[in-house]
């Protein structure tokens, strides 16, 4: 006994604190590795709209060319690193009680992406004029990123009054 505190109350404090110290550091990192996934996958629509829009590795017949190199590696990483910074972000912020930020996860992907689109369209890669289908496809993401993020914050709008 140490100071009317026991050993084993005392272990049993040093490990929440050592779980909550995990905890954010588990929360922090899962955010910064989802920003960098999300980059990522900003960064290889540039590459495939960089090369008309299209492209496959292999012997694929549909595309207009080649992809560049690791595409479809770096895809795969991207995906599966969002999906475990999504379980890493969720797990922290549940064992610290702190608010959850997965719902900014999807306005952020199609926000992104529908800014890529929108560049693409009124300035595309391949040098022509506006290309329409881009630039629909961004309104669309745009609209898809938004519309949750607006309706999700005047809940919590509404909710504080």
């Amino acid at each position: 006994m140490t100071q009317g505190v026991t050993t084993a109350s005392a272990m049993v404090r040093s490990g929440g604190v050592l779980r909550r110290v995990l905890a954010a550091a588990v929360l922090g990192l899962g955010i910064a590795a989802g920003a960098a996934a999300i980059t990522l996958l900003s960064m290889l629509l540039r590459s495939a709209t960089a090369v008309g829009g299209s492209c496959a590795d292999g012997d694929a017949g549909l595309a207009d060319g080649p992809c560049r190199s690791h595409t479809g590696a770096a895809l795969l990483i991207a995906v599966a690193c969002a999906l475990l910074c999504l379980l890493a972000v969720s797990w922290g912020a549940a064992v610290l009680g702190a608010p959850r930020p997965l719902f900014l996860a999807w306005p952020v992907l199609a926000l992104t992406l529908g800014w890529n689109f929108l560049r693409d369209g009124f300035d595309p890669p391949m040098g022509e004029g506006i290309a329409l289908g881009y630039v629909v496809g961004g309104v669309v993401f745009l609209v898809l990123g938004a519309a949750p993020l607006l309706l999700r914050l005047s809940t919590v709008r509404d909710a504080h009054r």
